[in-house]
């Protein structure tokens, strides 16, 4: 789950634990926080982490309680192994995270430096991410125009072999450069959006889509791709 986030930082909690703040593309490029222990993770938005934050202050480890969060996420105080420790469950992946009172005192020691990053992911990161997905998925359309009917898991092949060398010295890109990063991370949705801007020539329009017809434009396709490795 941590490992799909764009330009993510991560803060070192213990060894067990982590909390990783990057871009979902998944989620139209927010930013969310994601929780990991040991196997297990849970993704919050950022506002829910937020108030999830302020909660960790007033938490009594001594005391057995529940609290019903929004986004689906429980979070209760239990008893694991003679300790009461915080959980924090998503009820939609069933998904768990246990935080000890060391773990929670760690994350509000470090929640200033936490809330510096959302804030440069909101403010700068984001909108860079969501720019260079547009400039590689229009570069994409017009140098290298797909049949509308081509199936995503073809174009998604396409561009897992486009070398990321040659998208960088043709796409101007300002400030950081998450080129890479989106390659790898918003495959689907930068196929989605090669696909949608793909520029039909106007003959081929209202021309039937046959097989043939396909395999021809298909392999046009990879010739063009050829040029790009």
């Amino acid at each position: 789950m941590a490992n799909n986030l764009i330009d993510c930082n991560t803060f070192f909690i213990n060894s067990n634990v982590y909390i990783h703040i990057g871009l979902d593309p998944e989620l139209l490029f927010n930013c969310v926080v994601c929780i990991t222990s040991n196997t297990q993770c849970v993704k919050v938005s950022v506002e829910l982490f937020q108030s999830l934050s302020t909660l960790l202050n007033n938490v009594n480890f001594r005391l057995p309680s529940h609290l019903l969060l929004k986004e689906f996420k429980l979070m209760s105080i239990d008893e694991f192994n003679g300790v009461n420790i915080l959980s924090i469950k998503c009820l939609q992946q069933n998904q768990n995270v246990q935080l000890t009172k060391e773990n929670v005192k760690k994350i509000l020691h470090l929640s200033d430096a936490m809330e510096e990053v959302i804030q440069m992911k909101n403010m700068y990161i984001r909108s860079a991410s969501l720019l260079q997905a547009c400039k590689i998925s229009l570069f994409l359309g017009k140098e290298m125009p797909l049949p509308k009917n081509t199936k995503i898991s073809d174009v998604e092949y396409y561009l897992e072999h486009i070398e990321v060398k040659k998208l960088k010295e043709r796409i101007s890109v300002q400030g950081t450069c998450l080129i890479a990063d989106l390659k790898i991370k918003a495959l689907k949705q930068l196929a989605m959006g090669w696909l949608s801007s793909s520029l039909e020539i106007e003959a081929e329009v209202n021309r039937p889509r046959t097989r043939a017809f396909v395999a021809r434009e298909r392999a046009k396709a990879s010739r063009r791709l050829r040029c790009l490795k």
